[in-house]
This record gives C-alpha cells, sequence and structure tokens, in this order.
C-alpha cells in the first residue's frame, strides 16, 4: 500500500467487484440441420479499484459468437466448434488490480479472437438384470425383471485459439 494511513469512508463500494453483472446466451437451432448456434451476450458494470473509490474500470458489454455441428453414427458423435470472442474488439479493462501501489491498476482484455475445437465421444451401454421382490404372506415373490442400462462416456477434445490475422485491440 502506498499509503497506509488514508481513511476510507464509510459506505464506500468494495473495490474489485462490480455491482452489476449480466449474462445472456441465446440459442438457435436450425432443424433438420444438426447445428446449434449461439449469441452470447455479457455486461460488467463499473468496478472501483482501490478503497477510497476515486477510479474505476468502466462498465462493458462484450458479445461471442458460436456455431456447433454434431454428427452421429452408431455410439460416436463427432462436434466440431468455432467460437468467435469479443465480436466488435471492444477496448475494456478484463481485470483489475486492486489498490496497486503505483496506481497501474487495469488490464486490457484480449481483442477480438478465434477459437475452434473438435470433440470425439463413444458412448458405451452396459446392461445387467434387475429382479425386483416383494414379500407377500410371509414368503419373497419376483413381481418384475427390469433390465438396466449404464452409460459410460468416453471424450476426446482438440482445441486451439488464435489471434494470428485478426486486428488487435487498442491499449487502455
Amino acid at each position: 500500500c502506498s499509503k497506509p494511513n488514508v481513511p476510507v469512508p464509510g459506505g464506500n463500494r468494495i473495490p474489485g467487484v462490480a455491482r452489476e453483472q449480466l449474462f445472456v446466451q441465446l440459442d438457435w437451432e436450425p432443424h433438420p440441420l444438426p447445428a446449434v448456434f449461439t449469441l452470447e451476450l455479457r455486461h460488467m458494470g463499473s468496478i472501483f479499484v482501490n478503497d477510497t473509490n476515486t477510479d474505476a474500470a468502466p462498465a462493458y458489454t462484450v458479445a461471442s459468437l458460436r456455431p456447433q455441428f454434431k454428427r452421429q453414427q452408431g455410439p460416436w458423435e463427432l462436434r466440431a466448434l468455432a467460437r468467435l470472442d469479443n465480436l466488435t474488439n471492444r477496448v475494456y479493462a478484463g481485470s483489475v488490480i486492486v489498490n496497486e501501489g503505483n496506481q497501474r491498476y487495469f488490464e486490457t482484455a484480449p481483442g477480438r479472437s478465434a477459437f475452434v475445437g473438435v470433440e470425439l465421444q463413444r458412448r458405451f451401454d452396459c446392461q445387467r438384470d434387475v429382479a425386483f421382490s416383494c414379500v407377500h404372506d410371509g414368503r419373497y415373490s419376483t413381481i418384475d425383471h427390469v433390465l438396466v442400462s449404464e452409460e459410460f462416456i468416453v471424450v476426446l477434445w482438440f482445441g486451439g485459439s488464435s489471434h494470428a490475422g485478426l486486428e488487435p485491440a487498442k491499449s487502455l
């Protein structure tokens, strides 16, 4: 702390915590196309960066777009997705350093970025018989047999992201 004897007025906001946050996700599944198109909006209110509330990171809203395609073949499912974050390449403080002694509170968030990934999934069904019994007149009797399925899933995930070829964000 650069000034350890600074009085903090009562009623000040806690630094590093936004008063309001909002996340909205809209999914669209255009049947019969095996795809889901997702639009995400994320809003963060202003964030004070010190105990005295004399400086703050401004509020921001960013959008992301994510198309995902899937194909099922027997127990195998293949999913391919792409994601584009910060669609408008907005410059904003992605995080803050609370009460930083040199007053370098703000850390710039990444600009527009892209991610692609592939997921391969295999389902394994293991089935077994289970018998239900009841007691009637002091004797056990079987009333039904049920086939129970236990499902096991193995997932392989490959992905990567890049800022290459995308316009870099300006500094705060």
